[in-house]
């Protein structure tokens, strides 16, 4: 995925996390037919420097982290959740305690209460014992 995509994908995630264009459109400060030619459904224009920075510092983000890609947080519970799955299915009574810390963390994600950013690292220390 070219760093054009990458940028937009990510744009996309932050325009869906405060309800579309319009509200994102505010968030960063500039008009909504400006944002909608570069975080559109349909863009036509490309993110260029400038306006990257604008919107990492609008939505808090570390300088750069509209180019690195960054998964959908659903796409991450599932992963997270077919994880979960695997893991019971080889739970052994020696493990009832592991298994008690698995449930708690799946209740806090499925109340919204795990950050994407805690999902992923969940996931990536799962995946370590696969």
């Amino acid at each position: 995925m070219d760093s054009k995509s990458i940028r937009y994908q990510n744009t996309r995630l932050l325009v869906d996390s405060v309800g579309g264009v319009s509200n994102f459109a505010d968030k960063i400060g500039k008009g909504q037919s400006q944002t909608s030619q570069f975080a559109g459904t349909n863009p036509i224009k490309g993110i260029g420097n400038k306006v990257a920075r604008e919107i990492e510092d609008a939505f808090e983000k570390p300088y750069g982290w509209l180019d690195i890609l960054h998964t959908d947080v659903n796409e991450l519970s599932a992963n997270f959740n077919s994880s979960l799955s695997n893991i019971q299915d080889e739970v052994t009574n020696e493990n009832k305690e592991f298994l008690r810390l698995i449930n708690t963390l799946n209740l806090l994600n499925s109340n919204g209460q795990l950050s994407p950013e805690m999902i992923k690292a969940l996931y990536a220390v799962i995946a370590l014992g696969n």
